[in-house]
């Protein structure tokens, strides 16, 4: 993967502005408004220990993104060594978090805010220290020349056996680990919850679908990077937005989380779109770039990558 680009250093940068301006928003609201601490830290947290806590949360809040965000910008060699201190310092403090949230489960709220930071964190310094995440299976290799019924079919198998895994499996672990932990107290509850969440996800997987039909249609290949198109499509919602699929899948995890009422679960999903958008994007259109050049340069700078343009003329694929 290559290094990081000029909207890659900014967005890092963004990013970890973001993390430091959030701790020092924490810490504020735990100071000046004490009744706030029980949902961070519970009520059975010595009084001498909080400020025990402030110095390294100020240390990788202010002191490391002060060094990290000069060094991103200006591609300097210690980035990625900053970047892995700045990610092991929100690690331990999620781990803290975890302890205080199993003494007394009203510390939930902690647990959710640093898995957030933690996540943004490790899959930055993923970036940064340039790691190639996509290997094996998932390693980028066009689609063996086949007809659009045979890619179709093998593409939904993939789409269904990534529902079973990301939107099944991990978020019900998580849920019961919850539950195990005591942590399902937090959760919260609303009349017609699991119908919503349930139109929700049905509306999204059709429109993710929509995309992965027109993409086996006329791109010659599948979703999957070991099995990608052979040519660029832009039919369909590729007509409005780059990534359908990547929208409308880390949203379901969302709507899972919805679902079941776990900000934490909601929490898992909202990362997905950070991991994709981090780690996986940049080499996605480094493929897309070699493979079809100037036509996914023009197509690039014409469709958003997240956010829908409907006011824009149909394009056709070639």
């Amino acid at each position: 993967m290559a290094p990081l680009d000029s909207r890659e250093q900014k967005n890092a940068s963004i990013l970890y502005a973001g993390i430091s301006f959030s701790i020092i928003a924490w810490w504020i609201t735990l100071i000046f408004v004490p009744q706030s601490r029980i949902h961070f830290l519970g009520e059975s947290f010595s009084e001498k220990f909080f400020w025990v806590l402030i110095v390294p949360d100020l240390i990788s809040a202010i002191a490391l993104p002060t060094l990290l965000i000069p060094a991103i910008l200006k591609n300097r060699p210690n980035a990625s060594t900053i970047a892995w201190l700045h990610a092991g310092g929100q690690g331990y403090a999620f781990l803290i978090s975890i302890a205080l949230a199993i003494i007394d489960p009203r510390a939930y709220w902690g647990v959710v805010g640093m898995m957030l930071s933690t996540g943004i964190a490790f899959f930055l310094a993923l970036r940064i220290q340039n790691i190639d995440i996509l290997w094996g299976k998932f390693r980028f290799k066009p689609a063996p020349s086949s007809t659009p019924k045979a890619h179709l079919k093998r593409a939904i198998t993939q789409t269904i056996n990534m529902w079973i895994i990301f939107l099944g499996i991990i978020p019900l672990i998580i849920a019961q680990s919850e539950i195990f932990l005591d942590f399902n107290q937090n959760w919260f509850h609303f009349p017609g919850q699991i119908p919503v969440a349930a139109t929700l996800f049905v509306l999204l997987g059709s429109f993710g679908i929509w995309g992965t039909s027109e993409m086996t249609k006329y791109g010659d290949g599948t979703p999957l990077p070991s099995e990608h198109t052979n040519k660029l499509v832009t039919t369909g919602p590729y007509r409005f937005i780059r990534n359908p699929m990547a929208l409308c899948g880390t949203t379901q995890g969302i709507v899972v989380g919805l679902g079941i009422g776990s900000p934490f679960v909601m929490s898992y999903g909202l990362l997905g779109a950070f991991a994709w958008n981090i780690l996986v994007r940049p080499a996605e259109e480094a493929q897309l770039a070699s493979s079809f050049g100037e036509e996914f340069e023009t197509y690039k700078t014409k469709i958003n990558c997240w956010i829908p343009r409907l006011n824009r003329k149909n394009h056709q694929a070639n």
